[in-house]
């Protein structure tokens, strides 16, 4: 397999790999003795605080409107996982460009306007920020692909590989609502249910977390305020249903004019289902030039 690197590994094809799970008896004595599984954390203090990371084998979705910072979210728990902790993690992402999220990644890691920089308007002292900075993330070992034609099917068997060959500890993909397309409307919600449940078996198989990222429906905007509720996940249905832990994105600041323009914003992250972590809003900071969440 072919693995070409830039400052990130970029991800190649891979073969599908069959693996079974015999069922096993399970006594008492192994429950009492069993140790909790091993968890992910995103590096986001705040976050970390009172999720205390993401177990083994779960499923989470991180859902929100479009803008809300679904994808600057998660591209900060891939560096801090592959930068900080050199554990490495595959990105799967069907909406954005492998240019254009390494771009993010980068400005994230120099501190710069990632506007200017896609803009042709970095300063030289941001260039020098930014060649220091892909020097540093020349071996943090976060796998990206952007193929747009990928499937469920397709990440698990290429998860599988990474899994086996690489040894990733986490998978995110972002977003859901592209792993399907060109079927029939009135099939559309129940072929995401299936590609939800099928990357819920994946956790489980290569016992990790994987974090899918999913849109929210419009009806959110229309509510004073416009906090979204488990329900919105596009489309209705049971999707939620598959997922271990669902968390939604809410900035107020994109709501209001006169706080629109700020540099620094709210984030508030809203654990609505979680089969171990609380009930709880986390009030995290948002840096929209960097893309940095804290």
């Amino acid at each position: 397999m072919l693995f070409r690197r830039t400052f990130l590994k970029v991800l190649g094809s891979a073969a599908l790999l069959g693996v079974t799970s015999p069922v096993m008896p399970l006594s008492y004595a192994d429950v009492i003795n069993d140790e909790l599984p091993e968890s992910v954390p995103s590096g986001i203090k705040g976050l970390d605080s009172v999720i205390n990371g993401f177990p083994a084998g779960s499923l989470t979705i991180i859902g929100s409107r479009p803008s809300m910072g679904k994808t600057a979210l998660a591209l900060n728990m891939a560096r801090n996982v592959g930068a900080a902790l050199k554990r490495p993690v595959a990105f799967f992402s069907l909406e954005t460009s492998r240019r254009e999220l390494l771009r993010r990644m980068l400005c994230l890691e120099a501190r710069v306007d990632s506007y200017m920089v896609k803009m042709g308007l970095a300063s030289s002292e941001d260039r020098q920020k930014l060649a220091l900075a892909a020097g540093n993330m020349a071996e943090v070992p976060v796998f990206i692909n952007t193929s747009s034609a990928l499937t469920a099917q397709k990440i698990a068997s290429q998860a599988r590989a990474l899994k086996r060959e690489q040894g990733v500890c986490l998978i995110i993909v972002d977003y859901l609502q592209l792993l399907v397309e060109g079927v029939d409307i009135k099939t559309w919600g129940e072929e995401l249910s299936t590609a939800a449940a099928l990357l819920k078996g994946l956790a489980e198989e290569l016992n990790l977390p994987v974090i899918l990222l999913s849109q929210l429906i419009s009806e959110v905007e229309r509510r004073d305020p416009p906090i979204p509720r488990l329900r919105d996940i596009l489309p209705a249905g049971d999707i939620a249903d598959h997922a271990d832990n669902v968390l939604l994105l809410y900035r107020k600041a994109m709501y209001e004019t006169a706080l629109s323009s700020y540099t620094e914003e709210g984030l508030d992250v809203i654990i609505a289902k979680s089969r171990t972590w609380p009930s709880a809003t986390v009030k995290l900071r948002f840096q929209n030039e960097y893309g940095l969440v804290s």
